[in-house]
């Protein structure tokens, strides 16, 4: 019987991570311009993109988006809506912090105003019809899918 595993240092990092709730970035520069290359993103002189390699925690500057990987593989396109930045900023969130859903219900929503209708996508509008509602709950949202955007009762 082989001898068991020393599962110390695994625990270590994960009381570690615990407390902030991430592990540090592995997107390197050329990861994200792989994503380039394959027609998954704009080039950098477009989006200005930059590579998060060693982050300890997702962080946006002045006029930038958190975008994980996994949203440009399923093809999350970049510059998005103003409608959807205005949403983000009008609630405080970043887009880390929503559920596939609601991104669905906002693309959805933009897509209907400028293909059908042919106007820009009305603010207030969307907020009449929706409301987003924190994940588990307003005290204590999840980091990451940490909120809910719904159809008012």
């Amino acid at each position: 019987m082989a001898p068991k595993k020393d599962k110390s240092k695994v625990e270590d990092e994960a009381v570690a991570n615990l407390s902030t709730g991430w592990r540090k970035s592995k997107m390197s520069e050329s990861v994200v311009q792989e994503l380039e290359n394959m027609g998954l993103l704009q080039s950098q002189a477009v989006i200005q993109w930059r590579a998060g390699e060693g982050d300890e925690y997702p962080f946006e500057g002045t006029l930038e988006i958190v975008v994980f990987r996994d949203f440009v593989e399923r093809g999350l396109a970049l510059p998005v809506s103003e409608l959807f930045y205005a949403l983000l900023q009008f609630w405080g969130i970043q887009l880390h912090h929503l559920t596939p859903q609601p991104i669905l219900h906002l693309s959805i929503f933009t897509h209907f105003y400028e293909a059908f209708l042919g106007i820009l996508p009305h603010f207030h509008l969307l907020q009449h019809f929706f409301i987003l509602v924190p994940i588990p709950n307003a005290t204590k949202p999840a980091v990451v899918g940490g909120c809910e955007l719904i159809l008012r009762p």
